[in-house]
């Protein structure tokens, strides 16, 4: 198995049950500490998925704005 791979799965299984289980304002304190130590090793990565993230979001939110 590739090494990216499974440790983004690795990732998967160990970061998202704890990210759920804390509460919300400790939340986004665990999302800056993964940040840190994924943009230290895979840079190039890490802002790639930030990108395509970023981009869902923003297709999403463009087109499917409800006007109130």
């Amino acid at each position: 198995m590739n090494f990216i791979p499974f440790e983004f799965l690795l990732f998967l299984a160990a970061f998202f049950p704890i990210y759920f289980i804390l509460p919300k304002k400790f939340q986004k304190f665990a999302l800056l500490i993964f940040n840190f130590y994924y943009i230290n090793f895979y840079k190039v990565e890490f802002l790639y998925f930030i990108l395509g993230i970023s981009t869902l979001f923003w297709l999403y939110n463009k087109n499917f704005q409800h006007k109130y």
